[in-house]
């Protein structure tokens, strides 16, 4: 049985904001992502995942321009996320921008980690 989760955030505007962080032995796989301009002007926003592996970002999308009431959406995703890694967000400052993503909580204690 899949256990399914869902984070929504108002992001700081012109901050990092940390959406999760995945926790020991276990694996995150993101099924969706929607990040929606609710300002009334035009403003960037940018989601990238941190592969703690690597010590490397990973933009998803990177300074994307939202028109005012837009938003972006990434339906039927399979990004695997490992212990460490996290996935965050980042808007333009004087931004009102908000994110939703959901993802499958998945328990790795063999932590077979990245075939790569």
């Amino acid at each position: 049985m899949a256990n399914i989760f869902t984070v929504g955030k108002a992001l700081v505007a012109n901050t990092t904001t940390t959406l999760f962080t995945v926790p020991p032995k276990m694996v995150f796989i993101v099924r969706y992502l929607n990040m929606a301009n609710n300002g009334t002007v035009n403003k960037t926003g940018s989601v990238h995942w941190e592969d703690s592996s690597e010590s490397s970002s990973v933009h998803l999308f990177n300074g994307h321009i939202f028109a005012q009431g837009a938003t972006k959406t990434f339906n039927d995703m399979d990004i695997r996320l490992q212990e460490g890694d996290s996935l965050k967000a980042l808007s333009e400052a004087g931004s009102t921008m908000s994110v939703i993503v959901t993802f499958e909580c998945i328990q790795d204690d063999n932590k077979m980690g990245s075939p790569f």
